[in-house]
């Protein structure tokens, strides 16, 4: 199968990052023959959505070849504050961009969230793996000293009914404590840098959760029974913090 790859993110007021973020997508190792899509879907501020797609022409845009394409749409799902409607935003944006990659008739979707810089060797060493879905290993805690890596299982908390039978009232997600350079691990839930097959992403959907947006999308993997990894040999950047000291989903 020709690979047919789409490669890209939501962006939202993110600017502070993003020119550095494109650089690093434009010095990735690319697969020879592949046809590459860098898909966007901006959100947020008109004037940052303006800025955003002039530095996706500038840094993108600037070498000549069939075998590249620029596919930019917006979305205008209003800003919120609160946790959970901040999923709920997280999740139709990621939807959307879904649909918008799905209509590429890609054979895969390399999702990088726009404050991840991704090494050159990132993509061609996920696709080696082979598998339905596979995240590259980052650190998800704003403070460099402590580490929550971008992944876990899912846990349930039971409940009695009043005839004493157990019912799971929710669920969240346990990290593991993976660590880099110990191979390839399966996981339940993993998100932010991650390389979904074309079949992976037909499958299931993003959906709001207290854990994140990637919640449901790798639940409605498990499922079905199909696998979702991580790769520890690939570690990306993950810079959380704003210059102005501010952590943003």
């Amino acid at each position: 199968m020709k690979l047919n790859i789409a490669i890209g993110c939501p962006v939202r007021n993110r600017n502070w990052i993003f020119p550095d973020y494109l650089k690093h997508l434009r010095n990735l190792e690319l697969p020879p023959g592949a046809h590459i899509h860098w898909v966007f879907l901006l959100n947020g501020d008109p004037e940052d959505r303006a800025e955003a797609r002039s530095l996706i022409h500038e840094i993108l845009g600037g070498v000549e070849s069939e075998n590249e394409s620029i596919v930019i749409g917006e979305a205008d799902f209003p800003e919120q504050s609160a946790e959970a409607q901040e999923y709920t935003r997280l999740a139709y944006l990621r939807n959307e961009l879904r649909e918008i990659v799905l209509g590429l008739r890609i054979s895969h979707f390399f999702s990088i969230d726009s404050d991840i810089l991704v090494p050159p060797e990132a993509l061609v060493a996920l696709l080696a793996r082979n598998v339905p879905m596979v995240a590259a290993l980052i650190n998800n805690h704003p403070k460099p000293n402590q580490w929550y890596p971008n992944a876990g299982y899912v846990k349930e908390v039971f409940a009695q009914t009043s005839e004493g039978q157990p019912i799971a009232f929710e669920s969240y997600v346990a990290a593991c404590d993976l660590q880099p350079h110990t191979g390839i691990h399966r996981v339940q839930v993993t998100g932010a840098v991650a390389l979904i097959r074309v079949d992976a992403l037909i499958a299931s959907e993003f959906a709001p959760h207290h854990t994140g947006e990637d919640y449901g999308f790798c639940w409605g993997l498990e499922v079905l029974g199909i696998d979702v990894w991580i790769d520890t040999e690939v570690l990306p950047e993950h810079r959380m913090i704003s210059p102005q000291g501010v952590h943003q989903r």
